[in-house]
């Protein structure tokens, strides 16, 4: 029998405590689109809700990350993280049965806002975690596997869900979403070992010192703040390929929502054909120079799409930005794990998350309101102008002032 898990893509799931990590990100991931699924079934098919209630619907997730996000993750350089994921994972999983009994809109909200709660604090300590259990050498690799995780989920999790909420209660999927939560915090028992580096005695009881220093310590590094602003413009990028991609189809290719689907499939194969390529060290590059390329590539493939209306070019497209994009991310994670402090870890990664979810709900209101005087092509054309733009002015100063940035294996 071949051990994948030799090859340079598999290599940190050598290490059964990454493993761990991949299995529960893999699992709460599909199990995420399970109870999304099933609340678009019930408040957009069933009860017909309008517009606002849909947007507030896909955004309240992203609220907690972006206004309690960078506090509450310095709890991540304060306590235990594996105590951490596995605390969130267990509150997750119990909000989320609320929805069994209940079927209110208001208490959608409320979990939803909750679940993204947890989630501020849970993906800075699983960023956080990686370097603790993975050598500098595998850190591409491993967050390939992670990314390639969180694709496969999009493209399973959906697929999986739609027909499933067809066949069965909603309840059933929610259920489902419950025991993928409680999962997680099984796998993670093994990993309450792991303390925060460079962290004794009892912690500093001034949560607001911690976030402060967060914010310094960014600020003085300009690597950090390099990683920050590409993650900005990938984000920017990405949210209005989720905000007008809809209306795209529907006004400039005049298909309808089974393109959609199909479009959407193709966004998740990039997707996992970049962690794959990167973790396979196929595509070796520096983790800085990785990211700059990729929001050359994102803003070009975006750019094709305001320009070129063909529903077979749209998707080769979308297959594209999904790669640069999954690249990107890839790329800049490993860039900002390799530039922070290990003691340091969980409040750069809540300022980082928080930028990014900031920048996405800036970007689908932005593109809402322009894609209304302009036109969802001309809206795409110049999101990509600006990204490719500033991903060749990145590569420009690199060349000049960083050269040994460019290097393979250097920050």
């Amino acid at each position: 029998m071949i051990d994948l898990r030799k090859h340079t893509y598999f290599r940190p799931l050598k290490n059964d405590d990454f493993l761990r990590l991949f299995i529960s990100i893999l699992t709460t991931k599909i199990g995420y689109w399970f109870t999304f699924i099933a609340l678009f079934s019930i408040f957009v098919f069933e009860d017909d809700l309008g517009a606002v209630g849909i947007g507030v619907l896909a955004l309240v997730q992203l609220v907690p990350t972006v206004v309690a996000g960078p506090v509450l993750s310095t709890a991540v350089d304060r306590f235990n993280r594996g105590k951490i994921i596995l605390g969130t994972e267990l509150a997750s999983g119990v909000v989320v049965l609320l929805l069994i009994e209940i079927r209110e809109l208001t208490l959608a909200y409320a979990v939803l806002f909750c679940l993204g709660l947890c989630s501020s604090v849970a993906a800075p300590a699983q960023k956080a975690l990686v370097p603790q259990l993975i050598e500098d050498d595998d850190l591409s690799a491993a967050n390939a596997l992670v990314s390639g995780a969180r694709s496969s989920a999009q493209l399973v999790g959906p697929a999986v869900a739609g027909s499933a909420v067809a066949i069965v209660d909603p309840a059933v999927l929610f259920a489902v979403d419950a025991s993928s939560y409680f999962i997680s915090a099984v796998l993670f028992v093994p990993l309450l070992g792991y303390d925060v580096p460079g962290r004794t005695g009892e912690p500093d009881p001034s949560i607001t010192g911690d976030f402060v220093d967060g914010i310094k310590h960014v600020a003085v590094s300009p690597a950090l703040l390099l990683g920050t602003a590409i993650a900005v413009l990938i984000s920017l990028a990405t949210a209005s390929i989720n905000a007008m991609l809809p209306f795209y189809i529907r006004e400039v290719l005049t298909l309808s929502a089974t393109a959609y689907g199909w479009l959407a499939s193709a966004t998740a194969i990039g997707a996992i054909l970049a962690s794959t390529i990167i973790g396979s060290g196929r595509l070796e590059t520096s983790a800085t120079l990785g990211s700059i390329v990729s929001m050359v590539v994102l803003g070009t493939a975006l750019f094709g799409i305001a320009t070129v209306h063909s529903l077979l070019f749209v998707g080769i497209a979308l297959v594209v930005a999904a790669f640069a994009t999954t690249s990107g991310f890839t790329y800049v994670t490993t860039h900002m794990q390799t530039a922070t402090d290990d003691e340091k870890m969980g409040r750069v990664f809540g300022l980082f998350r928080s930028a990014s979810s900031g920048s996405r709900i800036a970007s689908i209101g932005l593109s809402s309101v322009l894609m209304a005087q302009l036109g969802s092509a001309l809206v795409f054309g110049i999101i990509g102008v600006i990204v490719a733009f500033s991903g060749c002015i990145g590569y420009a100063i690199l060349r000049t002032r960083y050269p040994n940035t460019i290097a393979v294996n250097n920050v």
